[in-house]
């Protein structure tokens, strides 16, 4: 079985950044990366999400590692955006 992924892989100053999308309903988040080409979550809260992204990133990029697929460099100034989700506009 594998070990605890490298607590400072992410978490740190070389992080990959966050955006957190506030929903309609204020007990439901999602939260992805733009430098983590498919990494995606949801969680109960902003603090939720920022635990469930922060853990979730160390173990995709172990995953992304483990298959040899390509890891993107580490950002050395990573940013956390709070923002409400767009309105999904009806044709």
């Amino acid at each position: 079985m594998r070990g605890r992924p490298d607590h400072d892989r992410v978490g740190s100053a070389a992080s990959p950044g966050c955006t957190i999308e506030a929903t309609e309903d204020p007990s439901f988040f999602g939260f992805y990366s733009t430098e983590l080409e498919g990494f995606t979550g949801v969680g109960n809260s902003v603090e939720d999400c920022l635990y469930k992204a922060k853990w979730g990133m160390i173990e995709y990029v172990g995953l992304l590692e483990e298959m040899g697929l390509p890891v993107p460099r580490p950002n050395p100034n990573p940013c956390v955006i709070i923002e409400n989700t767009s309105p999904v506009s009806t044709v």
